[in-house]
């Protein structure tokens, strides 16, 4: 499957900004969401718009702006957000950083879950890190794990279908 090595190798590409990495400036909307779409990219995830973010903001997920600027707290949430809305509901990704945040600071949750992510797509293991060795740890190494499968599995099936489209089955009668 050369088409899957070169999907692997442009996932390995893909590197998301630790916290610190962030703008340091606050943002507007717009360059927000370029912010954020850059990494998305090479991930073959839905582009994230005004609109989604304002749905966010609206719905709670992600602190309102101030004088509509958004800080890295705002951005590390949406960059959250847009990598795991397609496999879980609002409502759970929202629950589950509230329980992550409960527990430790979110600069070192989303420093954390950044680690996760970049190894998952460089292909390494998953690191450890004492400060998540409980159950969060474990909630953040299976959904990066569900995040890498769910990709390796929707690129999976594109290559399929780009060589070999499905045959008409008819009912049998």
């Amino acid at each position: 499957m050369e088409q899957f090595k070169k999907y692997e190798d442009q996932l390995a590409k893909v590197q998301l900004a630790h916290w610190d990495e962030l703008p340091d400036i606050e943002l507007y909307v717009d360059q927000v969401v370029k912010v954020v779409n850059e990494p998305l990219n090479g991930l073959g995830l839905p582009q994230v718009t005004r609109s989604m973010v304002n749905n966010y903001v609206k719905h709670g997920m992600v602190i309102a702006p101030v004088k509509k600027r958004y800080g890295r707290h705002q951005i590390a949430m949406i960059m959250v957000i847009s990598l795991l809305k397609n496999l879980f509901p609002l409502s759970a990704i929202q629950d589950g950083i509230g329980q992550l945040t409960m527990n430790s600071y979110p600069k070192e949750a989303y420093d954390y879950f950044v680690d996760l992510v970049n190894a998952k797509f460089a292909g390494h293991d998953l690191p450890q890190n004492d400060r998540f060795a409980d159950n969060d740890g474990r909630l953040m190494r299976t959904v990066v794990n569900a995040l890498g499968n769910w990709l390796a599995a929707s690129a999976m099936l594109k290559i399929m279908k780009s060589k070999d489209q499905p045959q008409t089955v008819n009912p049998v009668k």
